[in-house]
């Protein structure tokens, strides 16, 4: 059963919200998409600010349970810490992130920039599913910033929810793979 916990005002930790078999099933798909749907080293302008593989997850009758869940463990968390008009996904979906190289890293960022975004409506909701092992990984630290810098805690499956205002980083790699899918939920704008 699927379980919530409020971390320093800002952020929803959510375990439970898929089993074993369904992060096994999730990760060798993933890793299955790669060559056809081709990997992106995706830099933003300059290497030391992001440096990862990246894939838009494809809409298709294999994903259709994750889309649909990671939008219901969305609305669940909206509707229990934020409440926020949310309307669904951005255009491209999920994204999902492969932090495979020494170094790999994104420095602070808020996904919610217009620079991003341009006219469309914000990005109001960013949820985030750990895919990876602690074990298979070193460094890659999610951080969270607030009052203070609040570090996620590694754990293959956890879910962390945060406002798409917030700023947030991950540390350089030192070793291993670290991978992610991130999903972003827009709305109108704020008043």
């Amino acid at each position: 059963m699927m379980e919530t916990s409020l971390l320093n005002n800002n952020i929803v930790l959510c375990d439970n919200a898929f089993t074993s078999h369904e992060l096994k099933d999730i990760q060798n798909f993933c890793y299955a998409c790669l060559p056809s749907q081709g990997v992106v080293q995706y830099m933003t302008g300059d290497p030391s600010v992001r440096k990862s593989d990246t894939m838009w997850l494809p809409r298709t009758l294999d994903t259709r349970f994750l889309y649909t869940r990671i939008a219901t463990i969305a609305r669940t968390i909206n509707e229990k810490y934020f409440h926020f008009d949310l309307t669904g996904y951005i255009d491209e979906g999920i994204l999902y992130l492969d932090y495979n190289q020494q170094g790999d890293h994104y420095d602070w960022h808020i996904d919610n920039s217009q620079s991003y975004r341009g006219n469309k409506d914000p990005v109001k909701l960013i949820v985030i599913l750990q895919l990876s092992d602690p074990s298979e990984y070193c460094g890659g630290d999610a951080e969270i910033a607030g009052t203070g810098i609040t570090v996620i805690p590694k754990r293959k499956g956890l879910i962390y929810a945060i406002p798409g205002y917030t700023a947030h980083r991950v540390t350089p790699l030192l070793s291993g793979r670290r991978t992610i899918l991130s999903s972003w939920f827009t709305g109108p704008a704020f008043k």
